[in-house]
């Protein structure tokens, strides 16, 4: 731009949006009307000075730079597209995963759970005089949405006479470990039992196969008795509340559960 394109004297120099219109068109609209604001606030208000050019010359650089910012941001962009798609269908891919592994725990409990409801139905109809609670199985779920079997059902205890036979998983009996038989809950399943008549409670894991006594639902160690306080009674209406194992722990190939090679009734 040379000076003597525009009159001198009492005309005024052209203002920059003469200068820096043909640069706008490509920009996104806010930032063009952002410009404009600015450069009317420029020092392009004293008209005929050679700063005014330069202010305009200066603002035509800048809408340079932020175009060219624009190309190379677009040009990243481009570059991170393909990586940012293949993230989003990793993720997808994984969610999708976690709610099929969720869908076949649920399914798996549910099935364990008829398995319990079958066997309770069966007990409970074998219970005469000692029915002190009304057998009942139910499928929950944790805060966290883990499936739990809930069953409600008549306890009994066993120890000193199975002291050191081996269990159902094969383990070593020890009457003062917190453990249980019960008919069909999976070998290794982590339980909470409830004393209903008094409110205690205690966690057992599940390592033996019983009772073999009609009309009971479990049968708790010496040392799971004495936290529910039924070491006299020896009997109890309780409440059984278990989280399944991750896989069940198989059974020792032609091995009995200790409460089988013995059977027992604690009156």
């Amino acid at each position: 731009m040379r000076s003597n394109d525009f009159p001198h004297g009492n005309s005024t120099w052209p203002n920059s949006r003469q200068v820096v219109a043909r640069d706008l068109g490509d920009l996104p609209a806010p930032l063009r009307a952002e410009l404009v604001a600015g450069e009317r606030r420029a020092t392009l208000r004293h008209a005929g000075s050679k700063s005014g050019l330069r202010a305009g010359r200066s603002l035509s650089t800048l809408v340079g730079l932020i175009k060219g910012d624009l190309e190379v941001d677009m040009a990243k962009m481009q570059h991170f597209a393909p990586n940012l798609i293949f993230s989003l269908l990793a993720f997808c891919a994984c969610a999708r995963s976690n709610d099929v592994e969720d869908s076949k725990v649920t399914q798996k409990a549910e099935q364990v759970a008829e398995t319990v409801r079958q066997k309770a139905q069966v007990s409970e109809k074998a219970e005469g005089g000692q029915d002190l609670v009304k057998d009942k199985v139910t499928l929950k779920k944790t805060a966290k949405g883990e499936p739990v079997i809930e069953q409600t059902g008549e306890a009994s205890s066993y120890g000193q006479e199975f002291q050191g036979k081996t269990t159902a998983n094969g383990e070593k009996f020890d009457k003062n470990d917190l453990t249980a038989a019960h008919p069909t809950l999976p070998l290794g399943t982590k339980a909470k039992v409830t004393n209903l008549k008094n409110g205690k409670s205690v966690d057992v894991r599940i390592n033996d196969r019983g009772p073999y006594v009609k009309g009971r639902d479990i049968d708790v160690s010496q040392g799971a008795a004495k936290k529910l306080d039924i070491t006299k009674s020896g009997t109890a209406p309780v409440k059984i509340e278990a989280k399944l194992p991750s896989s069940e722990t198989p059974t020792r190939s032609g091995s009995a559960s200790a409460s089988e090679e013995t059977a027992h009734d604690n009156k």
